[in-house]
């Protein structure tokens, strides 16, 4: 009998443990995402018609990880956010949040966003996408050092 009320007690101890963890990290993920005014750009391609300032979507020369291109458009002079939009891209009202590691999401179940590992910089259209990525990055990051 006490072999299943000690069963019972770690069952719960980790219920605890687990709910605690994911408290103080919803805690964090708050604290790590602010609104962003970005300049979102419908595809790679559109990128050529940006020159040099192309390379504000750049992951140290890869392409930034998620579904999406974008990047705060205070990187941007007028002439560069002009040229932007000349050729489809859109100023937009997003969300910066901490991106310490690579958040794989093949299955694209997660739209809007994009990470720039290099820089631990995230950027996401919604709140709800931005916080789901900065959560698994940071725990991503915590189980892998």
């Amino acid at each position: 009998m006490s072999e299943i009320n000690n069963q019972e007690y770690a069952k719960h101890m980790l219920r605890v443990a687990i709910t605690n963890f994911f408290a103080e990290l919803r805690g964090q993920v708050a604290a790590h995402i602010r609104a962003e005014r970005l300049l979102w750009m419908p595809s790679a391609e559109s990128l050529s018609a940006l020159g040099n300032s192309a390379k504000h979507f750049t992951n140290h020369g890869s392409d930034p990880d998620g579904d999406s291109w974008l990047a705060p458009t205070s990187r941007f002079s007028k002439a560069e956010l002009t040229a932007a939009l000349n050729v489809g891209g859109k100023i937009v009202d997003g969300y910066a949040f901490w991106y310490p590691h690579t958040v794989e999401d093949r299955a694209h179940t997660r739209r809007g966003w994009c990470g720039y590992n290099a820089f631990d910089i995230g950027y996401a259209l919604s709140r709800d996408v931005a916080e789901s990525i900065c959560q698994t990055s940071i725990t991503l990051a915590r189980v892998r050092s």
